[in-house]
């Protein structure tokens, strides 16, 4: 698409999103069997909200106690 708008097409940065995109792809493939296989996604939304919410907590969390320590 940037190509299109650019009126460019410039081969290092299509390459480079390939790369990137395949790799992504596969490790959102690899969580998305993951969640499944647990069984989160047959839970009531309400439920799944609050392991999200929690998730994300506990990640922001850890994210600002690292960077206290650094």
């Amino acid at each position: 698409m940037n190509a299109i708008l650019i009126h460019q097409i410039i081969w290092r940065r299509i390459i480079g999103n390939l790369l990137f995109t395949l790799p992504f792809s596969v490790l959102i493939q690899w969580f998305t069997g993951l969640i499944q296989r647990t069984g989160i996604t047959a839970l009531p939304l309400g439920i799944r909200i609050i392991i999200e919410s929690s998730v994300f907590c506990v990640s922001h969390l850890r994210r600002q106690s690292i960077s206290v320590l650094t």
